[in-house]
């Protein structure tokens, strides 16, 4: 796997102990990101440490596929971030910030792996119930993109 990844985090998120310490995969550095991501939510809001993650989580996601979940970031990005920020009271009510109701629908498989259909549903809420209840035509993006299967 190349090393691409790690130049652009140090890139977004300078030499912050708190992101790089212990990190030797994709996968350790969005375990700490998924942690950076839980605090910045804390009150007051860490708004630049909640755009930079989102913004890095687009860019892994735009990044050429690998062979295997092991080297595929968009996996990791899915496996690590995605699935866990249901777990986060504060980031549930900022979703439409971040992603179209559309992507979350795309996204339902993994939104919900971590919280099941309940919280999914709870994800939805953040949406009004007029753009829930329309079917809307949407087009592709990088989000659309579906993981690899874990080993």
């Amino acid at each position: 796997m190349n090393t691409e990844w790690m130049t652009e985090a140090h890139r977004r998120f300078g030499d912050r102990e708190d992101v790089f310490e212990y990190v030797e995969t994709p996968y350790s550095l969005w375990s700490n990101l998924r942690d950076v991501f839980k605090r910045a939510y804390d009150y007051p809001y860490k708004e630049a440490d909640i755009r930079s993650i989102y913004e890095f989580a687009d860019w892994s996601c735009r990044q050429p596929r690998g062979e295997t979940a092991e080297d595929d970031l968009l996996t990791c990005v899915a496996i690590c971030f995605y699935e866990h920020i249901p777990e986060v009271e504060a980031a549930l009510k900022d979703l439409p910030r971040w992603f179209k109701l559309s992507e979350i629908m795309t996204m339902r498989q993994i939104f919900s792996y971590q919280v099941g259909d309940a919280g999914f549903e709870r994800m939805l809420e953040a949406y009004p119930k007029s753009h829930r209840a329309k079917t809307e035509k949407k087009k592709p993006s990088s989000r659309d993109r579906q993981p690899r299967q874990r080993g």
